[in-house]
């Protein structure tokens, strides 16, 4: 297991992009809540939901004292990641889709490797779970 990283060196910037997702949204700032490390901050960009996302995003963020939310007039995913940058504090950010859900230690173990090697970005493997029909190892660990 990775130490807890608390730090304000450390502070990590997520950013989530959101396009009527009232549905997965909760799911995922939940997995990104449940992380290992500690010094998070939540950037939340609503653009231009028509659905119920508002209300989702009014929750998250009443719910977390890390959980900031931007909206957008349904601009683009570029133009929210964009504004999600611009609002970001933390020394590293990361981009985490509003349909994702991380398993608890990703953000732990993905900025260990980042400190180890001294690498300014990385890029990591991950899994695509259809409804919990089939999961797919799309970009797999390394051997």
């Amino acid at each position: 297991m990775v130490e807890r990283l608390d730090s304000r060196e450390t502070l990590i910037s997520v950013i989530v992009p959101v396009h009527n997702g009232q549905n997965y949204l909760e799911s995922c700032i939940r997995s990104i809540e449940n992380q290992t490390c500690g010094n998070l901050e939540v950037i939340i960009i609503n653009d231009g939901s028509v659905d119920g996302t508002v209300d989702v995003c009014g929750a998250l963020q009443a719910a977390y004292d890390n959980v900031h939310v931007i909206t957008l007039d349904d601009r683009g995913v570029s133009a929210a990641r964009n504004a999600g940058l611009d609002r970001a504090a933390g020394v590293f950010v990361t981009f985490v889709d509003a349909d994702d859900y991380l398993e608890k230690e990703a953000f732990s173990v993905l900025i260990h490797e980042l400190i180890k090697n001294k690498c300014d970005g990385a890029i990591y493997p991950f899994s695509m779970d259809y409804h919990n029909k089939s999961i797919i190892d799309a970009l797999p660990w390394p051997d």
